[in-house]
């Protein structure tokens, strides 16, 4: 199996995951990270401002790391996209699923034009514990974003593979590293710049997911409280959870000891990299011992169809 890549792109940075595959193990080869010159706006910034930001850090990044493949797999944090979950009629084709979806965005972001969006979904495999029907969480990505992406690749000589939603890339490195949870439940909050995602799986299946903007620390501890006050009153039982995670590719430990306490909860950060043989004698063992857990997204695109 080639080596698979993982890159984790957000306004402020870009992360790099290499793992390779040699006699039935999995090798990290390469960790790196490199910060953008300027904060970015993907939304608003000009064509010119996002390609000349974005091709800065993969020149500090071209500098140090020699990828092994040139086939990426690509996450974006959670303001990047539009979600809502709707029901799912499972039998009709994906093509009039994706038309009943882009109707439905249309409807509910009457601002913005559906044609300039491309539509993906997760299906939730099976009937939760509070619904009777099967639904799916769909997510909307602007053109714009992806054609830029394909670009800056293309530029680097790079092919995209594909390109995901961070959460979900960081749930793979959760499952991943620990595999008991496919049996299990657990929620899982995804925190980028002033954006966080929070998500509830049952046995490896999404079942809930929604997105809150937010202006500050103090903020995002209420909102997120919220949220999950919201998830119990609504049959819930968090109170019976163990495992509550808490990803995205700035934390520390003071965020998630203030998160613990805000919520009552027994939050905790996870090393992407524990079930990996540490392959490359040049790892860069700052990022790999004490900001190990700030790489779960780009980590997780390596596990996909692992």
């Amino acid at each position: 199996m080639d080596d698979r890549i993982g890159i984790s792109v957000s306004s402020q940075k870009i992360q790099v995951v290499e793992v390779g595959f040699q006699d039935g193990g999995r090798l990290l080869n390469h960790i790196d990270e490199a910060l953008l010159p300027a904060p970015l706006n993907f939304l608003t910034d000009k064509e010119a401002v996002l390609m000349s930001g974005l091709q800065s850090a993969f020149n500090l990044l071209a500098e140090r790391t020699n990828l092994k493949n040139r086939q990426v797999y690509i996450s974006l944090p959670p303001e990047f996209f539009y979600s809502f979950t709707v029901p799912a009629d499972q039998t009709i084709v994906r093509q009039d699923l994706i038309d009943n979806f882009r109707w439905e965005f249309a409807v509910l972001y009457p601002f913005l034009t559906a044609e300039d969006y491309s539509l993906n979904y997760y299906e939730i495999d099976r009937p939760g514990s509070l619904s009777k029907e099967r639904r799916v969480i769909v997510f909307a990505l602007s053109r714009k974003i992806i054609n830029l992406l394909i670009m800056v690749c293309r530029r680097n000589n790079l092919e995209i593979k594909l390109i995901d939603h961070s959460h979900f890339s960081a749930d793979k490195s959760i499952l991943m590293n620990r595999p008991e949870l496919l049996s299990s439940s657990l929620i899982s909050v995804c925190v980028s710049t002033g954006f966080f995602s929070v998500e509830y799986l049952e046995e490896g299946k999404p079942q809930y997911f929604s997105g809150r903007a937010f202006d500050s620390m103090h903020n995002f501890l209420q909102l997120l409280s919220e949220e999950l006050q919201m998830m119990s009153d609504s049959g819930r039982q968090l109170n019976k959870l163990e495992n509550f995670f808490l990803t995205g590719d700035s934390l520390a430990e003071p965020m998630l000891t203030a998160v613990r306490n805000a919520t009552r909860f027994p939050f905790q950060m996870i090393n992407p990299f524990s079930a990996l043989i540490l392959g490359g004698a040049g790892l860069n063992k700052e990022l790999l011992h004490s900001r190990n857990y700030n790489f779960n997204a780009a980590a997780g695109l390596c596990y996909r169809l692992i």
